[in-house]
């Protein structure tokens, strides 16, 4: 009798969370105050961070071919899409809005093959990364266009999750013990007690990693602190996170994409309104923020949608590999 193989949810349970925390985050931005502020600082301090440390964690297997259909042809498409309903000139050069990240995993994939060739590439090229993350702020023409300054910024983290990948069985096992779990947890609640600290003086375009240092007023010690904070994040994620199938979490995890890629309209959509919609008071309106997240991934992350896309993307990879046979 064939032994049955366990198998671990706890990778797709933290990318379920992380993406409710996207959307949650979005709908906060509206909004003003200092319990606000800090929920803000505390999310973007660690979520697309850890989003991308779990992209190149699963990009190990990834090729070109499937990034082209996979990641860069949703950007082209949802970049038209986006463009047209909020009327802005037709260009795929600077990424709209949340779609930097499509672009920057397509360009993060393109290092893969070379990274796939050895274990001690990848770490010779993680101070390598952390230097062009600090350096680049210097540099004005590193910006929008194809994301360049968050590809740069962010690369950090997906080097370090493809490389972790390798040593998946050494690694996890020590990130679950008694005391990796309270160390991870003593350290974000320092980084959360710091946050709170600076709450009012922190600015917001600091976490994004979008523009220089002029533009966006932080300077490479904030970056570096940054880097750290998010680092001990996905380390608490990593410790605490169940390998256990969580109803509906773990679903979201796997359908991350349309989440990400659909939340947006609504988004938009509440910014217009937002004055009429945010009147309940500081935590009534961050109460309405969260059940409007939860609402929206519930609508855009289930397995149907999923199934939907998928169907789309192998029907156009079959298309693609009967022109090439002819």
């Amino acid at each position: 009798m064939k032994k049955r193989r366990h198998r671990s949810f706890g990778f797709y349970n933290i990318k379920g969370l992380l993406v409710f925390l996207v959307v949650f985050g979005h709908l906060l931005e509206p909004q003003t105050g200092g319990v606000v502020s800090f929920l803000y600082l505390v999310i973007y301090s660690f979520h697309m961070p850890a989003f991308i440390f779990l992209s190149g964690w699963f990009s190990r297997t990834s090729t070109i071919p499937r990034s082209v259909t996979g990641v860069l042809l949703p950007y082209l498409l949802f970049q038209l899409v986006y463009l047209l309903y909020t009327g802005q000139p037709i260009q795929f050069l600077s990424p709209y809005w949340i779609l930097w990240y499509l672009m920057a995993l397509f360009l993060w994939r393109l290092l893969v093959p070379l990274l796939r060739k050895s274990e001690k590439v990848t770490w010779a090229l993680f101070p390598v990364a952390v230097a062009a993350s600090l350096l680049c702020g210097y540099a004005p023409w590193i910006g929008y266009d194809l994301a360049l300054s968050r590809v740069l910024v962010f690369l950090p983290y997906f080097l370090m999750g493809f490389a972790m990948t390798r040593r998946r069985e050494q690694v996890l096992p020590v990130l679950k013990t008694r005391l990796s779990r309270y160390l991870s947890l003593a350290a974000v609640l320092c980084t959360a007690v710091y946050l709170w600290r600076v709450r009012l003086t922190f600015q917001r375009p600091w976490t994004f990693g979008a523009s220089c240092y002029e533009h966006s007023g932080a300077t490479p010690a904030i970056r570096l602190l940054l880097l750290f904070i998010a680092l001990l994040w996905i380390w608490f994620l990593l410790a605490w996170m169940t390998e256990r199938k969580v109803r509906g979490l773990t679903v979201l995890g796997r359908n991350t994409l349309f989440v990400y890629l659909l939340h947006g309209f609504v988004k938009l959509r509440v910014d217009a309104h937002a004055e009429a919609l945010y009147h309940f008071g500081t935590f009534g309106n961050i109460l309405l923020a969260f059940l409007l997240a939860g609402g929206l991934c519930i609508l855009f992350g289930n397995r149907w949608l999923a199934g939907c896309w998928r169907w789309l993307m192998e029907a156009w990879r079959y298309f693609l590999r009967e022109i090439k046979r002819r």
